[in-house]
């Protein structure tokens, strides 16, 4: 029975897709080339659409997500098939937004190192160089399946000290390594298809276009090390002043904003009384300090005493009230960051009274 003119004219576009025709190159035609000869591809492909692109990248990332799909049908994991699918769906959708966001982030380093292309010359170029990806990912994912549905993984069935289980581990060890390795190859050429494109697109070199793609990793990790390093110095300072947490449970401490505030020491000698007090927090402070006697005769520092980071200073309070451990009544430290203010009282452990 012959086909319908309708039936045919879908099955002709389907052929036109797929295999493409003396205008466009289709899907598996470009699946091919840009594998075989990428830099010929970029040149064919150089006026087509972004769209067209797009739709490419969307395909490859709804395959890799319905076959983790069938994966999770196989084995049993998908109990709510409607769910699933519409998980599909969101995630290649998901999946599209992230290439362009991408596309954005190289694109800027791009324009930085003096690339002369369009931002959809990188989208392109993006979303066809990650072709090696998506097909290793596919290996991954049926050969994943097939490994946990063909070897007894759990060692069901299998004596311990047969000669089986060691044969089971090492087949699964070998298949994994050899996915690794598929991965990490598909990710090196997918990384060198993408400096041919970006080299011939913004008329750049493979090392300029090799820059553009490491320049927004390398200023993640100098962010990272900047953080990294500021909590660092902020712990040693900490270990170096002998406050740690279990420290400040035994001395007098404040919360001010999110910082950690301890008064180490108290010294009064005379008419002058010194309080050490430590920032132990993550910001700057001002912090201002009283004595009082039991009468509530009392001294003050006017002028509000800075405190960094993980910084010790100490607060000098003149012509203060004659005290000993019978006429002292208390010492205040105020504390403001941020525009919040608190206070704390001293500890009886931490005063030191010289006649």
């Amino acid at each position: 029975m012959a086909d319908t003119p309708d039936v045919e004219a879908e099955k002709s576009r389907w052929r036109e897709f797929y295999y493409g025709n003396e205008k466009r190159m289709g899907f598996l035609q470009k699946i091919k080339m840009v594998l075989r000869h990428p830099s010929d591809f970029f040149e064919k492909v150089r006026e087509e659409r972004i769209e067209e692109a797009i739709k490419f990248y969307a395909i490859l990332y709804f395959i890799s997500t319905l076959l983790s799909l069938v994966l999770s049908v196989i084995t049993g994991k998908a109990e709510n098939l409607l769910l699933y699918l519409a998980g599909v769906l969101i995630a290649t959708i998901f999946g599209v937004v992230g290439l362009l966001i991408f596309a954005g982030i190289i694109h800027s380093a791009v324009r930085f190192l003096k690339g002369k292309g369009k931002f959809y010359d990188t989208c392109k170029v993006l979303a066809y160089s990650n072709t090696p990806n998506f097909l290793a990912g596919y290996l991954l994912i049926i050969f994943g399946t097939i490994l946990v549905k063909s070897l007894p993984l759990d060692g069901s069935g299998i004596e311990p000290r047969s000669l089986a289980m060691p044969i089971v581990i090492v087949l699964v060890f070998l298949l994994i390594v050899l996915l690794l390795i598929t991965l990490l190859i598909a990710s090196i050429y997918s990384i060198y298809i993408s400096l041919v494109g970006l080299s011939r697109y913004h008329n750049i070199s493979k090392k300029r276009a090799l820059a553009a793609l490491l320049l927004p990793l390398l200023v993640v990790v100098i962010l990272v090390g900047i953080a990294l390093a500021g909590f660092s110095y902020v712990w040693f300072n900490r270990m170096a002043m002998g406050l740690t947490n279990t420290t400040l449970e035994t001395v007098g401490k404040l919360e001010c904003s999110n910082a950690a505030v301890a008064i180490k020491h108290v010294y009064i000698s005379g008419d002058v009384a010194t309080i050490t007090v430590a920032n132990l927090g993550y910001w700057n402070l001002t912090a201002y300090a009283t004595l009082y006697d039991i009468n509530e005769n009392s001294c003050s520092n006017n002028t509000g005493v800075s405190i960094g980071v993980g910084q010790t200073e100490q607060i000098k309070l003149l012509n203060c009230p004659k005290v000993d451990e019978t006429t002292l009544d208390r010492v205040v430290v105020n504390t403001q960051c941020n525009g919040v203010f608190d206070e704390t009282n001293y500890d009886s452990n931490i005063i030191t009274i010289q006649e």
